[in-house]
């Protein structure tokens, strides 16, 4: 009972991921797409007539990868960097995620028009129900801080991190 009330709860007050449901023929152009990469070790050159996102989130639930989402696309080494924690604790850290919706928001952020600060968070209820929350200050909002960014698969068994799997995402 108190998680059916928490989930109600949530969903008034959080975004919901939605439920992923994939067809056939979706499931066999995204293995199409990350295999070809994967074998060439190439960039995904993205060609599916299905949304970006639900690709993303596809690999997201089926493949052994850390998502990373910036607006710049080459990138050869990842650098440790101040940020703040769920708690507001400072860490040197760089950010992957298992999740199919952050990198996305990472990947279209346009950090260079943030004015204030920023919040973002996924809360779970159970294994499978998430909420998130993305707050940007109305200033912020007011200077379209979107553009075209990358989303960059990497292997998450490998220590060496090389194999890179990116594409491009566009804001519009």
């Amino acid at each position: 009972m108190i998680r059916k009330v928490a989930s109600v709860l949530m969903g008034l007050l959080f975004y919901r991921s939605p439920v992923f449901n994939f067809s056939d023929d979706e499931i066999k152009e995204y293995e199409k797409l990350y295999s070809d990469a994967v074998r060439n070790k190439s960039e995904i050159m993205y060609s599916s007539t299905y949304p970006k996102f639900r690709f993303v989130q596809y690999i997201a639930m089926t493949k052994p990868v850390i998502m990373h989402g910036s607006n710049h696309k080459n990138i050869e080494q990842f650098e440790l960097r101040r940020q703040t924690l769920f708690n507001g604790k400072y860490v040197d850290a760089v950010f992957g995620t298992k999740d199919g919706i952050w990198p996305l928001f990472y990947a279209v952020f346009d950090r260079s028009k943030l004015v204030g600060n920023f919040r973002n968070a996924c809360l779970k209820v159970n294994a499978s129900s998430k909420y998130y929350f993305f707050s940007l200050t109305s200033d912020t909002m007011n200077k379209a801080p979107w553009r075209s960014g990358w989303c960059t698969f990497y292997h998450r068994n490998r220590l060496d991190w090389l194999v890179i799997r990116s594409f491009h995402l566009t804001s519009g």
